[in-house]
Order: C-alpha cells, then sequence, then structure tokens
C-alpha cells in the first residue's frame, strides 16, 4: 500500500482497526497513536504528494484510491474511518463510498472539520445570528490574547492581508470577472515549509471545488468551541444537512491547530477513544 502504514500488534485485530486520512495520519503516527493505545490497531493514509508523487486534484479521487488500499488489508466492514480539518472530508467521501459499496461504516469521526461550499457557509441576519456571532468573537479574543507576542503579529498579518485579498476579490464579482481561489485566503502559507506549499494549494483547490453529497450514515464530530468569523453559527458545522443519520458532537479543549497536539491530543485522542468502544 503506497500511502499507509500499518500499526497493530496482530492482523487479526483487523476488523477493530482504525484508519485516519490526511494531517490526522501523520498524528497517527506521533501522539494520537500513543493516546489512543498500543492495543489499537491504526491505517493510516498519507497524501501521494508526501510520498514523492503527484497529488490527486480530487478528494474523489483520494478517497476512491484510499478506499481500494484500505478494502485491500481490510476486504469487508465494519469500518472505522476518521480524519481531520480536510483529510475529515476525505474520511466522509471515504464512508460515502464504501456504503455505496454496500460495506458498513461503524464509525466516521471527523476532527474539526467543516464540510466545504454547505449551509454552514451561509447565514441569516437575524438576532440569534448576531448573539452568536459576539459569543463566538469573545471565544477568538480569549484565543487571540493568550498567543506570544510574536504569533499575535503574525495572526493579524496575515488576516490584514486577507482582508485586502477579499475586498479585491468582491471588485472583480462586481466587475463579472473569473475568481480563481486564493491559497492564502485559507492558509497562511509564509508559516508552511517551503517543500509542503504546492501540496497546500492543490489540497485547497480540491476542497473549495468540492461539494460533498448526502450520506446515509452517521458522523461524529470532533470540535473546539470556535466558528468561522462570519457563518451559520450551525454547532454541527454543516454536518446534519449532510447526514442522513444524524450529527454527535464531542467538544474538545484547544483551538484547532493544536488539538492533535500536547497538552490537548490526550483528551482528543480519549474522547476518539470512547466512540471506538461503542462502535
Amino acid at each position: 500500500m503506497r500511502n499507509t502504514w500499518w500499526r497493530s500488534k496482530a492482523k487479526a485485530q483487523i476488523r477493530r482497526c482504525v484508519s485516519f486520512t490526511e494531517q490526522a495520519a501523520a498524528c497517527s503516527g506521533g501522539t494520537l497513536s500513543h493516546y489512543l493505545g498500543t492495543d489499537q490497531p491504526i491505517i493510516a493514509f498519507s497524501s501521494q504528494g508526501m510520498n514523492g508523487q503527484k497529488e490527486f486534484e480530487t478528494i474523489e479521487e483520494m478517497a476512491a484510491c484510499y478506499v481500494a488500499e484500505l478494502r485491500a488489508y481490510q476486504p469487508q466492514g465494519p469500518y472505522r474511518l476518521g480524519g481531520y480539518c480536510f483529510g475529515g472530508n476525505v474520511a466522509y467521501e471515504m464512508a460515502r463510498l464504501l456504503e455505496e459499496q454496500g460495506e458498513k461504516v461503524a464509525l466516521l469521526a471527523l476532527i474539526n472539520c467543516v464540510p466545504p461550499n454547505s449551509s454552514y457557509d451561509r447565514a441569516k441576519i437575524n438576532f440569534t445570528t448576531g448573539s452568536k456571532f459576539l459569543l463566538n468573537l469573545g471565544y477568538w479574543t480569549g484565543y487571540f490574547l493568550q498567543l506570544e507576542s510574536k504569533d499575535q503579529r503574525n495572526l493579524l498579518w496575515w488576516k490584514a492581508k486577507g482582508v485586502v485579498k477579499r475586498i479585491k476579490r468582491l471588485g472583480r464579482y462586481l466587475g463579472r470577472k473569473e475568481q480563481a481561489i486564493d491559497v492564502e485566503e485559507y492558509v497562511d502559507l509564509s508559516t508552511q515549509p517551503v517543500e509542503r506549499r504546492e501540496l497546500w494549494k492543490t489540497h485547497i483547490n480540491a476542497l473549495m471545488s468540492h461539494h460533498p453529497k448526502p450520506y446515509r450514515g452517521h458522523v461524529t464530530l470532533f470540535r473546539t468551541r470556535g466558528h468561522s468569523l462570519w457563518c451559520s453559527f450551525d454547532d454541527s458545522y454543516g454536518w446534519n444537512s449532510l447526514a442522513g443519520d444524524g450529527t454527535t458532537i464531542r467538544y474538545v479543549a484547544g483551538a484547532h491547530e493544536s488539538i492533535l497536539a500536547e497538552p490537548y491530543v490526550k483528551a482528543t485522542a480519549n474522547e476518539i477513544r470512547i466512540c471506538l468502544q461503542k462502535a
């Protein structure tokens, strides 16, 4: 399997394994794997682009490849899938494909993951939305104040650049000009290693071009308390409108960038382990 690694004491445990995608896969090789326990079998999928190969350009292509490799190891379900952020959208598409193939997905664990081009992006202007906006603003103010001075400056500079780019994009929209996806609006590439920036661009383009389809199963969302600055403020991040069997929400400590890092990863892993035991 080109894009995977396996961690288990015995292949007989394969029906208990959990499969992680993308960024969560990297953590599965370290702290998340450690706190899930050495007796928990894990299959981790990583991007082809991280292995010196040409990266897939769509989430559908990634998911189809990962499902084929997963079924080479585990031909039949039930399957337990998980993914963080971008990787959560890949895991969701994998679950959808497995369902189409007549297989059972016992757990779909999405870690601080938002579906693109969904109801979560569309906010109604009313009193409830305004109240949630102010509460969310308070959350982000607290997050900003606990950062180091250097990190505060970097965050403000990146956000300021993003505002300028959005204003320019609005001007192009009003002028009916074609608008390409600007990756810098979604991730600060200056904080990423040079060799990973093209991979980030590919992933952001794949994500923002993706339109998730309905899934008849259940989603378990592990999320922080924060929302995007302006959105529907739906607690399920929009997954309720896609998951036919509903969404279970489990709140975890930390911010988006830190829930799979120390000191928060232990609590996140504990929440995931509880769900694995029930699945």
